[in-house]
């Protein structure tokens, strides 16, 4: 009796694994293969990086060309700068 059982329960399982747990671990196999390393998430972190950085370059070279702008008093370039810092405190705790 228990040998029919066993057997029942073994061809069963045999089964379920060819119509439906096959498919699903080869779909799993090649999502993981296809999947982008960390070596690559690394390559487009960094280059995004050094993208912002030359952002940032052109900005404090527009910024000091405001601030050494002639035409501004004095207290237009306090204000401007002040006002520089504040964004400049709002961006740094988004890059972290």
């Amino acid at each position: 009796m228990f040998a029919v059982i066993g057997n029942i329960l073994i061809i069963g399982a045999i089964v379920l694994d060819a119509t439906k747990m096959r498919s699903l671990r080869e779909e799993y196999i090649e999502e993981v293969l296809n999947s982008k390393t960390k070596e690559s998430r690394k390559a487009q972190k960094a280059a995004r990086a050094e993208e912002r950085a030359k952002a940032r370059q052109v900005q404090d070279a527009s910024v000091e060309d405001m601030l050494a702008d002639e035409s501004l008093s004095y207290w237009d370039r306090l204000k401007l700068s002040a006002r520089l810092s504040a964004q400049a405190a709002q961006e740094s705790p988004r890059e972290k």
